[in-house]
């Protein structure tokens, strides 16, 4: 368990994959033949966080995940191709 001084300023807990965070964002970029896309925070930096089709959870499925879209999203600190982090869970934001 992260006992929140990780130097950084990122929260969330630790389970052994790397620190998570849960942060609101906008999809930006959507692939439906891959099922892949990326999220863009809502954070100072707009930081880039990728993820996939299996992330998605309630009712998003490849009909209804649009560039656009307001999510929450639960940052995994791993890095993913060219983005610095991936989406452990993504949801649509209420």
């Amino acid at each position: 368990m992260d006992s929140g001084d990780d130097g950084g300023d990122r929260v969330g807990h630790d389970d052994g994959r790397g620190a998570t965070a849960m942060a609101t964002g906008t999809v930006w970029r959507w692939k439906p033949r891959n099922g892949t896309g990326v999220i863009k925070l809502d954070d100072a930096d707009g930081t880039l966080v990728w993820f996939h089709l299996s992330n998605a959870r309630g009712d998003l499925d490849i009909a209804t995940i649009a560039e656009g879209l307001s999510v929450d999203v639960d940052v995994d600190a791993i890095p993913q191709g060219e983005y610095t982090c991936r989406a452990r869970s993504v949801h649509r934001r209420n």
